[in-house]
């Protein structure tokens, strides 16, 4: 996961705002859903609260607090799409219209990424 970090460098900034969510743990909760077949980032959320292997895999320890859906589901509708990601490009924010279209630009972006 180092090059993730590289990657994403351009879309933190560390003198302005409150302190980030490791992004690679960002990208960490997408890759369970789908690898487990969850069908919503709310539920590999809430099955992450109590599985000591998402937890363990994800970094975090029973005691710390996993980060919230909404943060999580953010950063994959307006900081890491695959315009943002691949062009590096913070200034521009695609949203998509629908859900299925949002499924897609997720998996195209973790494919490209994986590669």
């Amino acid at each position: 996961f180092r090059k993730l970090y590289e990657i994403v460098e351009p879309l933190y900034s560390e003198e302005e705002g409150r302190p980030s969510i490791d992004p690679v743990v960002l990208f960490k909760i997408v890759l369970l859903q789908h690898l487990d077949g969850i069908p919503s980032l709310r539920g590999t959320l809430r099955r992450a609260q109590t599985g000591i292997a998402y937890r363990w895999f994800l970094g975090y320890t029973l005691n710390e607090e996993l980060p919230n859906f909404s943060t999580v589901s953010y950063n994959f509708q307006h900081r890491f799409t695959e315009e943002t990601i691949m062009n590096r490009n913070t200034k521009r924010k695609v949203t998509s219209e629908n859900i299925e279209e949002q499924r897609e630009n997720r998996r195209k972006t973790f494919h490209n990424l994986l590669q």
